[in-house]
This record gives structure tokens, C-alpha cells and sequence, in this order.
């Protein structure tokens, strides 16, 4: 038996081992890699989604007060520009007048001039 038989057999069990790490081990560490980054895009994706669904919670509890400013809005709307009562002479002593009489006198006055 030749000495130098266990340096060859030893040198092709290395190689073979290489080979193997390369062939085998690396495609793997890859995949692992990939996957990895897939798992952090659907974390992501998952804290996205629960800020949203909040949100959306948050809107549902609130929607029947919404629904009862939008009620009273369009009852205003329907009212349209009502004529003044008699009852703001009944309580302040002085005629009535309306919204665009009143912005101009103030106007005049310099209510909103700086």
C-alpha cells in the first residue's frame, strides 16, 4: 500500500465535501435568504392591514353620530334661508334682520378688518 493513499483519500473527501457544501448547502442558504424577505414583505403587509382595520373600526364607531350631523345638516338645508321671526324682537327689544344685512353692517362697522 502506497503512504501517500490516505493524503489522496483525505484530499478527495475534502473535495468531495466542498462540492457538496456547494452543490447542496448554498442553493439552500439562498432559498432561506428569499424567504426570509418574503416573511418580512407579509409582516409588513400585516401591520398595514391592522393600522387600516383600526381605522375602519374607528370610522364604524363613529358613524352614527355622523349619520345624525348629516341628518341635521340637510334638515338645515331644507330649511333654505328662513325669514326672521318675530321672536327676536320678543327677546332682544330690536327688529329682525338677516344674515347678509348683518355681515354688511358688521363689515362697515370694521368687525373683521384687522
Amino acid at each position: 500500500m502506497n503512504r501517500r493513499a490516505p493524503i489522496v483519500a483525505g484530499a478527495i473527501a475534502v473535495v468531495v465535501a466542498l462540492l457538496l457544501i456547494f452543490l447542496l448547502v448554498l442553493p439552500k442558504m439562498r432559498e432561506v435568504g428569499e424567504t426570509e424577505e418574503q416573511l418580512q414583505a407579509a409582516q409588513d403587509q400585516e401591520i398595514a392591514l391592522a393600522a387600516e382595520l383600526r381605522s375602519l373600526e374607528q370610522a364604524q364607531e363613529q358613524a352614527p353620530e355622523t349619520e345624525q350631523e348629516i341628518a341635521a345638516f340637510a334638515a338645515l338645508r331644507e330649511a333654505g334661508d328662513a325669514r326672521p321671526s318675530g321672536r327676536v324682537h320678543e327677546l332682544t327689544g330690536r327688529e329682525p334682520k338677516d344674515f347678509e344685512a348683518y355681515a354688511e353692517e358688521a363689515a362697515a362697522r370694521g368687525a373683521w378688518s384687522g
